[in-house]
Formats: structure tokens, C-alpha cells, sequence
């Protein structure tokens, strides 16, 4: 007895042969309710899919050459002419990579849009914008933490990653940044730290709206049993290119850690943790643990610490850029948007369990 085709199932259940094409294969284009209706149908007269049918289908379905629909901007307020002398920052280059996998799967192009590299300007770049035919901007997180931006952004679909655009006020996709310093609180706790200091720059703090503080305090508050040390705070470094600067950070780090003797500190961790061995002595985790409250693997480089998630956020955003394109939301948004994504823990071996 012959198989049924696809063409009697939906002549039984009332539909198209694509429709029962998608609802074999469990697609989310289908409703539930279809979806079950076709396959209890496709049971009941016998169907049997064919393995290798469907796995050469998949495979044209999968390498099918995209048409790319139409180009997205990824706007740059880095210190930079193109992508790769960006290369060193591994925070942006998740927001980068994910981007634009994201675009290619649906179709996209993408053209990054380096507003600080030399010659230019706002202006000249909202010319460039239009000439290019870009509907749709992707504002990466500002170097210089919150700030302004004169661009006309009245023709075109926005969003921003991060919270560092104060103005104008668009579409955000970003983490949890108090979420981030409450969760490794929590943690260490587990761990056994009961000394937890927190170690800031100025800069990360306006980068995060000040959330990185506010989740230090609300840590001390609702965490039981944690000594409530004075959050460090580098003054000195208010700049990304501050960041950098190994000088700034020891006059500021040293005394506060002297001071309070933490056995556990939430901060960048990489030039922390080069001041404690390499100008003080210690160990760590042996001597004092730390905890990046932004982990980003670097090869070489372990840290336990918290994932913003940054490869999500990034397919995020191309998804609500393409959909406001799709359904013509241009301009300034009456009310913007914010998208707030969980962090998630990476254990590594900066802490050590104390009990």
C-alpha cells in the first residue's frame, strides 16, 4: 500500500501541501492547533516521512543563497575608520559578530558607520545614511559613556545596545547591570565570602547608569551576613582610555584595598588582579577572590564572572530593527522601549570555595 502524499493530507484536513509540509516538520510558522490536527491526520492514514527526503530538503533549505532585502547601519562612536581596529575590544566584537549573523540568517546587509573616525561629522553622517538608502541604525554603546547624539533619526528605525545613548531617546536592548552585581554577590556568598568588596571606575558606572552601584548597595542590604565595605570607586578613570591606564587605578585601588581587606572583590578583573599579585603579593584565588561583573572569555585570561549574554542582545536587536522596518516605524519612538536581558553565571577558577 502506497504512502499518503502531502497534497491527500491536505485535501483531508482542509489546506495546503505547504501547510502540511511545515506541520510535519513542527514549525513555529504553523499554529499549535493546526500543527496537531495534521499529524494526528498524517498518523491515522499511515504517512511516514522519508529520512533522507527530508534531509536533502533541509540542506537546500539551509545553503539556499539569501537575498539580501536591504542594508543595516551599525553606528560607531569609537575612536576607530573600520571594524578590525576595533579588534582589541572583546565586548564589541560579540555585539559585532552576533549582528551580523544575525542579519545574514534574515536576509540583511550590514554597513558600519564609524561617526568618530577622522573627517567626520553628525551631519555628514546622516548624508551618508540617506545616500546609502539605510532605513534601519543599530547605535553601539558610546565610548565616552552617556552621551548626545545631533543625528537626524527621524527617517530611519532604531535601536540601541547598551544604555549609553542619553539622547535621543530610542529602542534599548540591554543587561541587567544590578542584576549582574546582586547575582555574583549571591555566589560568592554560597561560596563562603563573606568580605566582598566592589571596585568601580567611574566610567563603568556611567556606561551602566550608575546600575552597577545601585546593585552593590541593594546586594549589602538583602544579602545576609556580608560585612558592608565602602564600594571602591576610580575617579581617575573616567574614560575608556583611562581604563587602560594601570597608574590611575593602582592610586586609587591600593589604599581602598588596604583599608578593607576584602576577601572577595566584583570588578573588571584583569588589571585588578595584576595589581594584587604582581604589586602586592598576592594570590588568587589562594588570597583574595575575584568575580568580573562583565565576563568575556579571553583566551588565557580565567575569570569567574557574569555573562551579559552580549551574542543574544546583539540577534536581538537586528530582530526588532527589521521588524520596525517591516511595519514602517520610523523616528523617534512617543515611548521607547527598553528589552532587559538575564545575565547568567560562568564559574572560574579567580574564587575558591572557603567553607
Amino acid at each position: 500500500m502506497q504512502p499518503p502524499t502531502l497534497k491527500q493530507i491536505a485535501d483531508l484536513v482542509g489546506c495546503s501541501k505547504n501547510t502540511v509540509s511545515l506541520a510535519l516538520r513542527n514549525s513555529p510558522r504553523i499554529s499549535k492547533a493546526t500543527r496537531v490536527r495534521v499529524n494526528k491526520v498524517a498518523q491515522e492514514m499511515g504517512y511516514a516521512p522519508n529520512a533522507r527526503v527530508n534531509e536533502a530538503m533541509k540542506y537546500v533549505r539551509t545553503h539556499k543563497k539569501k537575498r539580501i532585502a536591504e542594508t543595516l547601519g551599525i553606528l560607531v562612536d569609537w575612536p576607530a575608520a573600520q571594524k578590525s581596529d576595533l579588534a582589541y575590544h572583546q565586548h564589541l566584537q560579540l555585539f559585532f559578530n552576533s549582528f551580523e549573523k544575525r542579519a545574514e540568517e534574515l536576509g540583511y546587509g550590514f554597513d558600519y558607520l564609524f561617526i568618530s573616525s577622522p573627517g567626520m561629522t553628525e551631519k555628514r553622517m546622516d548624508s551618508i545614511i540617506r545616500s546609502r538608502g539605510i532605513r534601519g541604525v543599530v547605535v553601539m554603546p558610546m565610548s565616552g559613556g552617556p552621551a548626545r547624539l545631533h543625528m537626524d533619526l527621524s527617517r530611519v528605525a532604531s535601536v540601541q545596545l547598551g544604555r549609553t545613548l542619553w539622547s535621543p531617546r530610542i529602542d534599548t536592548v540591554a543587561a541587567d547591570d544590578a542584576d549582574s552585581v546582586y547575582l555574583a554577590t549571591k555566589v560568592l556568598h554560597r561560596r563562603g565570602y563573606r568580605k566582598i568588596g566592589y571596585f568601580f571606575s567611574r566610567w563603568a558606572l556611567a556606561q551602566s547608569l550608575n546600575r552597577l552601584e545601585m546593585g552593590a548597595l541593594y546586594s549589602q542590604k538583602h544579602v545576609e551576613g556580608i560585612d558592608n565595605i565602602p564600594i571602591g570607586i576610580s575617579e581617575n578613570q573616567k574614560t575608556q582610555k583611562d581604563i587602560t591606564d594601570a597608574g590611575k587605578l593602582e592610586e586609587e585601588f591600593i589604599p581602598w584595598f588596604k583599608k578593607y581587606k576584602p576577601d572577595a572583590i566584583i570588578c573588571l578583573g584583569v588589571s585588578v588582579k595584576a595589581i594584587l599579585e604582581d604589586n602586592m603579593g598576592l594570590n588568587v584565588p589562594e588570597d583574595v577572590g575575584i568575580v568580573q561583573y562583565d565576563y568575556v572569555y579571553k583566551p588565557g585570561v580565567e575569570f569567574a564572572g557574569i555573562d551579559h549574554q552580549k551574542n543574544l542582545q546583539g540577534a536581538y536587536a537586528v530582530e526588532r530593527l527589521t521588524t520596525k522596518i517591516a511595519h514602517s516605524m520610523f523616528g523617534l519612538p512617543e515611548s521607547p522601549i527598553e528589552v532587559s536581558f538575564p545575565v547568567r553565571w560562568v564559574d572560574g577558577p579567580s574564587i575558591k570555595q572557603l567553607n
